[in-house]
Parts: structure tokens; sequence; C-alpha cells
């Protein structure tokens, strides 16, 4: 089972969906998305939606038999628990892309999900992952007090207990800032239950020629791909 996390950038999706569907997914977590755009996507793509009325928000989306529903009430915004079914395989998950507001920085709405998928639980295995706006590198938008409570819940990052990277000072990053490749760094992450960690049989980062630097997005893709047979 393959699974995507891709922010596409002010959505264009619709016109982008090719180059996700190459990555070949059975399920794609892509933040910043307009809901009136999962209309035009090509028939068999399962998907569900989170966000402010129709302007930008979080799709979760399910390719090759693949289905998404939404499973548990919104954490906060915009933290999407689903389930992903084929057959009698599943996939629980939360998806995340963090909007900012003057109100409420990033590491705010970040700390209050944490704390509200510590209450509530996940079936496991299972996964929480996507845009989180945060880094170690960023003062004010430190992924370390977020970080905690998932490791209290047991979840831990797949890209840093695969490659031993430490939380920002990633060899890869996900992010580059205005589309440079000087101000790239780490805050799109996927942290999984145990089961699933030891599950993860491949984990990769876009490259930025092909992703960053064709215009296509400031993120690259991160791609894993899990056992679950």
């Amino acid at each position: 089972m393959r699974l995507v996390v891709w922010n596409c950038r002010h959505d264009g999706l619709a016109q982008k969906i090719d180059r996700l569907a190459a990555l070949a997914p059975d399920v794609a977590i892509v933040p910043e998305v307009y809901r009136t755009t999962l209309d035009a996507l090509p028939a068999g793509i399962s998907s569900i939606w989170a966000g402010r009325d129709e302007n930008l928000g979080l799709a979760v989306l399910g390719f090759n038999e693949w289905r998404v529903e939404q499973s548990a009430p919104l954490l906060e915004n915009w933290y999407l628990p689903f389930v992903a079914t084929e057959g009698g395989r599943a996939l629980h998950a939360v998806g995340v892309w963090t909007e900012t507001s003057k109100a409420r920085p990033y590491q705010e709405i970040s700390l209050a999900a944490a704390r509200r998928l510590q209450e509530c639980g996940l079936p496991r295995p299972a996964v929480v992952a996507g845009d989180f706006n945060l880094s170690d590198r960023v003062k004010g938008a430190e992924l370390g007090p977020v970080l905690k409570i998932l490791d209290e819940c047991g979840y831990r990052s797949a890209w840093h207990t695969r490659t031993g990277d430490t939380f920002g000072e990633e060899a890869a990053s996900t992010y580059f800032h205005q589309f440079s490749q000087k101000a790239g760094f780490h805050i799109d992450y996927v942290f999984c239950s145990g089961p699933l960690m030891g599950s993860i049989e491949k984990l990769s980062v876009g490259n930025f020629a092909e992703w960053i630097g064709k215009g296509l997005s400031d993120h690259a893709p991160i791609i894993l791909d899990f056992n679950t047979d």
C-alpha cells in the first residue's frame, strides 16, 4: 500500500492530478485544495475534504479501489480523521494541514490537535501525516512540543526513524521557501504507530528539480510503501 503526502500549493489540483497519479498512490493526503476542484477529478477517485467554506482546505484521496471516509470529527483545523479501505485492508489515519491565523499560530493549533488525539486515540495501526508547518529550525513554530505528545501516544516520525536524522537537521527538505533550493527544510511529516513502522518497505522524498524547479509546488511529496499483506 502506497501513501503519498503532498501540499499542492494553492490548489491547481485538477491540473496536477496526473503528476500526483504518476506516483501511483493508493492514498494521498493533499493540503491546500479548493473543495470545488474535487468535482473535476477523474472518475474512480474517492475523496474527502475539510476547510473553510469553499476556500482552501485539506483533501484526502483514494486511488486503485481504495475508498476514504471521515471517521471522526475534526480535531482542529485541519486535522481530519479518516479510514481508508480496500477489500479486507484498512488504514486508520489523521490527515493534516495546519492553517495559521493571527489569533492562533501553527504550534498552538497542532498542540490542541495532538492533545485531542491523546484523549480520543485512534484504532491501531494508524498514521498521522501531512503539512504541519512546524520545524525546530523556525522560532515560534517548533515541532518539539507537538512531537512530545505524539511520542507519548506511540507515534514516531517515519523519516527520522528510518534515516536517523535529527529533527530540524534533516538531510532532505520537504518545503522550499519562495521556491529557493537554499531555503529548504522539513515541515511535512508522517508519524506511524509501532506496528506500521515495522511494515514500511520504502520511503522517499521527491526531488527539487522535478517538483519545485518545475513550479508544481513549493513542497516535495513524501512517498511511503507499506507491506499490508
